[in-house]
């Protein structure tokens, strides 16, 4: 560790007098040099431990005004982690909706929805005994089922491959039933496995492999004759299939 080098010892006697008469020394005139060296030493620190608290006070000062000074330190003030908004899914959105899916031949998917206004027309307007769906089958309703209000879904199992389906939601009155929302039309699938074998499937992928290899930037009139007649052949197949599907 380096020694602490004193400011005061290349000073002459006189600069050093000089120095305690302007700090207001006593007993300075009687002082020999190194006396008036310890002395102004003395006083340094003194100044110094006086002005340490000064310096945490001016410190203090600018922290509570949020202000920098040149002598404060700089913190950086950690800032609270964002959390993640939360997006809560409705239960409903107040419209009027009845949607109708396939599930398979026999079974199929019925979801609706209706608005809170549509709900207070109802019961103003018919006062009904209950609410029920109608399922019908090209055109024919085949099937009746009381439902509540407070449902949103319903499994229709019927059996219908091939079949022009939809449904209607309505209301059971003294009258009978009112029908207030149709849902989308849909045709039930086939109950039938495919004609097509896994030949004719890979075939077309290998089809569709040469249509590729023949898309390149130079081509030739072969080339384009060989594209014709695959398009041709795939085009066969495809109207063979459609037409044997709708004849069922």
């Amino acid at each position: 560790m380096k020694a602490k080098v004193s400011p005061y010892g290349q000073k002459t006697k006189k600069e050093l007098y000089d120095a305690a008469k302007k700090l207001g020394i006593k007993g300075r005139s009687k002082m020999s040099k190194q006396e008036l060296i310890k002395t102004l030493l003395a006083e340094d620190d003194k100044k110094m431990q006086e002005d340490r608290p000064k310096s945490a006070q001016i410190i203090q000062k600018s922290r509570e005004q949020n202000m920098p000074s040149s002598i404060t330190e700089i913190k950086h003030e950690e800032k609270p982690e964002k959390k993640a908004e939360q997006y809560n899914i409705p239960e409903g959105y107040d419209i009027d909706k009845v949607v109708l899916m396939p599930v398979d031949p026999s079974k199929h998917f019925v979801y609706w929805e209706i608005s809170k206004e549509t709900k207070e027309k109802i019961f103003q307007t018919y006062n009904p005994h209950s609410f029920a769906l109608k399922f019908f089958e090209d055109g024919k309703e085949t099937v009746f089922i009381h439902i509540d209000l407070n449902m949103h879904n319903y499994y229709i199992h019927k059996y219908a491959p091939f079949k022009r389906l939809y449904v209607e939601f309505g209301v059971v009155t003294d009258s009978g039933f009112i029908p207030l929302k149709k849902s989308n039309e849909i045709v039930a699938p086939s109950d039938e496995v495919s004609e097509l074998s896994e030949g004719v499937w890979l075939k077309r992928i290998e089809d569709w492999k040469k249509l590729i290899s023949l898309s390149q930037p130079q081509i030739h009139a072969s080339s384009i004759s060989a594209m014709k007649r695959i398009l041709s052949e795939l085009k066969e197949k495809y109207q063979h299939i459609v037409s044997s599907n709708g004849a069922r």
